[in-house]
């Protein structure tokens, strides 16, 4: 198990979009993905480290299959839209 914050302090739309952009590669399994987005598109997930260090041990133990089970912003539960934190829900199972 990993836990981390998304996206930090920006619209909600941009913050939907640069989470996407991350949760893409942990889906596929591509921690050098993940790090490349990561970077490129200023993602400020704060866990990043544990994010990957599951897509390793995963892999690692066998997962075939990664799924998104739900992603949303404090946006969406506040209502206030305009500095957001990105929150997801992903499953790694056999």
């Amino acid at each position: 198990m990993a836990s981390s914050d998304w996206n930090h302090y920006e619209p909600h739309e941009i913050t939907t979009e640069k989470d996407m952009r991350a949760i893409d590669p942990v889906l596929r399994l591509d921690e050098d993905s993940f790090f490349d987005v990561i970077e490129r598109y200023d993602v400020s997930a704060c866990g990043y480290g544990a994010i990957a260090t599951a897509i390793i041990a995963a892999k690692r133990l066998g997962v075939k299959n990664v799924v998104l089970l739900r992603h949303a912003t404090s946006g969406d539960t506040s209502g206030y839209t305009l500095e957001t934190v990105g929150y997801a829900s992903i499953a790694f199972y056999l």
